[in-house]
């Protein structure tokens, strides 16, 4: 009785352990105005909630997070980076119903 308590209380403290240090379920672990790479507890974040995050540090730079790599460690934490890239100005134009042909003329859906 007494080991099986010690492993339910050892797996308990594991799985809640990086949420206790970081107070939620990621930690940014390099940022700068080029890219973003999150350490995060699958368990606790999705990838929705990581790109959230991304996007929200990369608008500082008028930019755009787009995921490059996202790789588990053997403490079953994953590794996710973006790249912040630079805005495209047809973004824009699509989401206005506008579109820019090869030409530079600009028409409306």
């Amino acid at each position: 009785m007494f080991i099986r308590s010690l492993f339910i209380l050892a797996a308990a403290l594991s799985l809640g352990g990086c949420v206790a240090v970081w107070g939620h379920g990621y930690h940014v672990d390099f940022a700068n105005s080029s890219s973003i790479t999150i350490n995060s507890d699958p368990m606790f974040d999705n990838t929705g909630d990581l790109q959230k995050i991304a996007q929200q540090h990369c608008d500082k730079y008028g930019k755009d997070a787009v995921p490059k790599t996202s790789e588990m460690d053997l403490w079953g934490l994953r590794d996710t980076s973006f790249v912040c890239v630079k805005r495209q100005s047809a973004t824009a134009n699509v989401a206005s119903g506008s579109v820019q042909n090869s030409s530079g003329n600009t028409s409306s859906n």
